[in-house]
């Protein structure tokens, strides 16, 4: 099962961090600290911009997957699980160039990711990358990091977006077997030797009448029919019939539903039978 997200993106991701900006004269002080010292740090081409907290998130926005975009709804929750265990570090990180004109700096990187599995995700989760911080221009009191690099953007559509896929398809599978394992928990707590004990008819068949066209399972662990003695043995939910008079006829079926009243097995050969236990009214004619 494959799940796809959709990566289409430019050849330039940018990202937006919008700063609040006071309307108050003297009201700077209502602005988060960190986002007053990014563009103060911009404004005076510092190096330090490079590394400030909210430019690495805008960074992080840019380069992974949108998984809100994902064509399978149902799944949502478990991408954005999967996303959040994706960690980027940054090491060696330079301020390349500062643009005194228009305040903008170019910063070059290293990009640390682990979270995405293992194999050839990992051996690939490093790589270089320069991004652009500049003022924007229409929002004053907002920056924009912009990420110029095609390989980049292939990496977080392609590299990372598979990892997503691959960690969504591992916890849904889980959740899968351990729905299966509780319902043959709940299966097992019904089938037994003690259950197995009576006479039982096949649902497909029209009027059917218990004493002739039945199958009596005794404790000794015979079991007859109007047609040839058997008998039998439950292993789990395995039913093995074994031939009394012809050792070579071997069936086994697996119980796949069981009720106090009823069962459905299912033969080596995909065929499916549903039986249902005979009434004692039924064995008796009253």
């Amino acid at each position: 099962m494959r799940y796809s997200v959709n990566r289409t993106r430019a050849s330039a991701a940018v990202a937006v961090i919008a700063l609040a900006a006071a309307t108050l004269t003297g009201c700077d002080k209502l602005k988060p600290a960190g986002q007053i010292e990014t563009m103060s740090l911009l404004k005076d081409g510092s190096d330090k911009v490079c590394v400030a907290a909210d430019v690495q998130a805008a960074l992080r926005k840019a380069l992974l997957p949108d998984v809100t975009h994902s064509t399978d709804t149902t799944s949502l929750d478990q991408r954005q699980k999967a996303l959040a265990t994706i960690s980027l570090s940054y090491e060696l990180t330079a301020l390349q160039s500062f643009d005194k004109a228009v305040s903008k700096a170019t910063c070059t990187t290293t990009v640390n990711v682990s979270g995405i599995g293992d194999g050839a995700s990992r051996a690939a989760s490093k790589f270089k990358l320069t991004y652009e911080i500049s003022p924007s221009a229409d929002k004053p009191g907002t920056f924009i990091v912009n990420v110029e690099n095609a390989d980049v953007t292939a990496y977080a559509n392609n590299l990372l977006g598979n990892a997503i896929d691959d960690a969504v398809a591992k916890h849904i599978l889980a959740e899968e077997q351990a729905q299966d394992a509780q319902k043959h928990a709940q299966l097992l707590a019904i089938v037994n030797d003690k259950w197995m004990v009576g006479y039982w008819v096949d649902t497909g068949t029209t009027q059917p009448d218990c004493t002739v066209d039945g199958e009596q399972y005794l404790a000794n662990h015979t079991m007859g029919s109007s047609e040839n003695e058997m008998k039998w043995r439950l292993n789990g939910d395995q039913l093995d019939l074994k031939g009394i008079s012809d050792p070579e006829q071997h069936i086994i079926s697996t119980i796949t539903h069981a009720t106090p009243t009823s069962f459905t097995e299912q033969s080596a050969d995909g065929e499916t039978t549903s039986w249902r236990r005979c009434t004692k009214a039924e064995l008796t004619g009253q």
